[in-house]
């Protein structure tokens, strides 16, 4: 044991920095086994030469990369570890985990090009919101970053006919049922899956054609589209080649006409958000947010979506454009009225949106007439009451 009582030493003299016979006489004093002290020492001079000899792992991709990599498609992996990795430089530590999270959805959606536009977007806020800021980044519990990129998650990820199909392909999802059920492996059962299908889906799915599609119009209205529901008995080998192939059909997003119609409710959002933050910042933290009002499936989410753009068209942009005329370069009709309106909506509904739309609208077309600045900030602080609207409805 002498000679591994020495190399011992001398290994822990070198990471320790104490002298060869204190650290000798330590190891003897120890009454411990030399050759685990020279199998300890030689581990930690390979694996920790580094100040201090603390042993550490080798630098590689950090634990949320390693846990979600392997749910993202080959071909994304690499962008979506960079994307990952300028995530850090670009927003603060607190907004990071966010970011991190929307970056996974939108790479698992769709691929890391389309969670590259979703980081893009993200640094076109930051830079415009340290530049409205004087130069300077505000503080995280005041900065619009964080709702801006929940409402990018939102916006981005839509549940149509592949998205569910991925989730009902995900892994471990057989085994959660049968724990649900009470029953094995071993157990006999049919495992059937309802995946409903609008116009977009069978375009894009390539599916069947709808029965009576040829007699209705081009411009059919989205809540107006009939549906049609698909029944796979997922157990069966025919159900799962069928999800399989609905999931495949993710590779035609691009372009098609439903990805079209959810950029255009992206660009809304984001029109009047770098609007909003140009003029004031509490009314962007507001419009931030509200991108999360696009939620849902199908009708759901439409009649949602003509909310959400009746909110920024009508309301936000609407009373920004009010205020441009303001001799002072102040938002005094944003600021009064976007806070108010967001609150009537959250508490009563998309009814109340249209109904305060409908008294802004009177507003802008009567400055429109020439009615002075004042008067129209008079005539909104007179609509953000319950009375003044009441009132303003019956003039």
């Amino acid at each position: 044991a002498q000679p591994g009582l020495l190399f011992g030493a001398i290994c822990g003299a070198a990471v320790t920095g104490l002298d060869d016979d204190a650290c000798r006489a330590a190891i003897a004093q120890l009454g411990i086994d030399a050759q685990l002290h020279l199998t300890a020492f030689g581990r930690g001079i390979r694996l920790g030469r580094r100040d201090g000899g603390r042993v550490r792992r080798s630098r590689t991709a950090y634990q949320f990369t390693r846990r979600r990599r392997a749910h993202i498609a080959h071909a994304s992996r690499a962008g979506f570890e960079a994307l990952v990795a300028r995530a850090e430089e670009l927003v603060a530590p607190e907004h990071l985990p966010a970011l991190q999270e929307a970056i996974y959805q939108l790479s698992d959606f769709q691929d890391a090009d389309w969670a590259t536009q979703l980081v893009d977007h993200v640094e076109e806020v930051v830079r415009l919101e340290r530049a409205s800021n004087g130069g300077t980044s505000p503080a995280p519990a005041d900065s619009v970053v964080l709702d801006a990129i929940r409402s990018l998650a939102a916006l981005m990820v839509w549940p149509d006919a592949a998205w569910v199909a991925q989730r009902k392909r995900r892994h471990g999802r057989h085994k959660e049922l049968r724990a649900t059920q009470g029953i094995t492996r071993r157990d006999a059962y049919e495992l059937v899956d309802y995946i409903p299908l609008d116009q977009r889906d069978l375009a894009a799915t390539r599916s069947q054609r709808m029965p009576g599609a040829s007699a209705l119009p081009p411009t059919t209205a989205p809540l107006l589209q009939p549906v049609v529901v698909r029944e796979l008995r997922t157990t069966t080998l025919a159900g799962a080649v069928a999800l399989r192939r609905l999931v495949k059909s993710r590779a035609r997003r691009n372009g098609s006409p439903r990805q079209q119609l959810e950029q255009d409710t992206l660009d809304a959002w984001r029109t009047a958000l770098l609007e909003a933050l140009r003029v004031d910042a509490d009314v962007a933290r507001i419009v931030a947010a509200s991108g999360t009002l696009v939620q849902g499936s199908g009708a759901v989410r439409e009649a949602n979506r003509q909310t959400a753009q009746a909110f920024w068209g009508r309301i936000v942009r609407q009373s920004l454009a009010l205020d441009r005329a303001d001799p002072a370069g102040r938002a005094p009709i944003a600021a009064e009225l976007v806070p108010f309106v967001w609150e009537q909506l959250s508490r009563s509904g998309p009814l109340a949106l249209w109904e305060f739309a409908a008294q802004v609208l009177g507003i802008a077309m009567a400055v429109s007439r020439g009615m002075p600045h004042a008067d129209a900030v008079a005539m909104a602080q007179a609509l953000c009451t319950p009375r003044g609207v009441q009132g303003l409805g019956e003039a």
